[in-house]
């Protein structure tokens, strides 16, 4: 991949999320063109509405990251889904039926993740790379 292309794809990953993970910056270095690939597949299902809304997606969003207890994944979730105007009853009752499924502590994990972001204003408190930065 040209470095062309890979300016090309920051440039893009800029203007769609509101973060960059460790991983972009390894993968961008490592294997550019396995970057480019997951990001369209990541893109294709993420950022389009096919047979399920954004707010759809977030909530299976929510649930998967709470089942997994993945803390990163539900501090972006989290973040997307108030932003959209999901509400805390809904977030809530998300929760509870990962509870059904996935147990107890799943909840209990997600709702200290909701809190803690909620308390620091919805940043992000997980580690993130200096995406014009790829050299370290």
């Amino acid at each position: 991949m040209e470095e062309k292309e890979v300016k090309e794809l920051i440039k893009k990953i800029k203007k769609e999320r509101d973060r960059f993970l460790n991983f972009y910056r390894l993968l961008l270095k490592t294997d550019p063109e396995m970057m480019k690939r997951w990001d369209d597949l990541y893109s294709a299902e993420k950022f389009k509405e096919r047979f399920l809304s954004a707010r759809e997606k977030e909530f299976v969003d929510l649930a998967l990251s709470a089942a997994l207890k993945w803390g990163i994944g539900l501090q972006v979730h989290l973040k997307k889904a108030v932003k959209m105007g999901i509400t805390e009853q809904e977030i809530m009752e998300v929760f509870s039926l990962t509870a059904m499924t996935a147990g107890i502590p799943c909840m209990m994990f997600a709702s200290d993740v909701y809190a803690e972001l909620k308390k620091n204003g919805f940043q992000y408190s997980f580690p993130q790379c200096d995406i014009d930065d790829l050299s370290s």
